[in-house]
């Protein structure tokens, strides 16, 4: 979905067994829930089958001009499940 108005927004990604990637997202500032799923995918065709790192990257608008994005992030969690 297109994000056409000024405001927050939580963001998130789950990872499941089958390798799918899930993508979730709201407007406003709280826990995700299934009812916020925006997509499932197996990006780039490869499934996700171990996860070894957590980064964050926020890239500029590669103008030459610009030296950040025209949004802020904001409290990043990374939460961990074994089963």
């Amino acid at each position: 979905p297109k994000l056409e108005e000024p405001g927050w927004y939580t963001i998130g990604m789950s990872f499941t067994p089958d390798g799918r990637t899930h993508y979730f997202g709201k407007r406003g500032v709280g826990p995700l829930t299934s009812a916020d799923l925006l997509s499932s995918q197996t990006p780039y065709g490869s499934p996700c089958r171990k996860f070894n790192a957590f980064f964050f990257n926020s890239v500029n608008n590669d103008d030459g001009k610009t030296w950040s994005t025209g949004f802020a992030v904001d409290d990043i969690e990374f939460f961990y499940s074994r089963r």
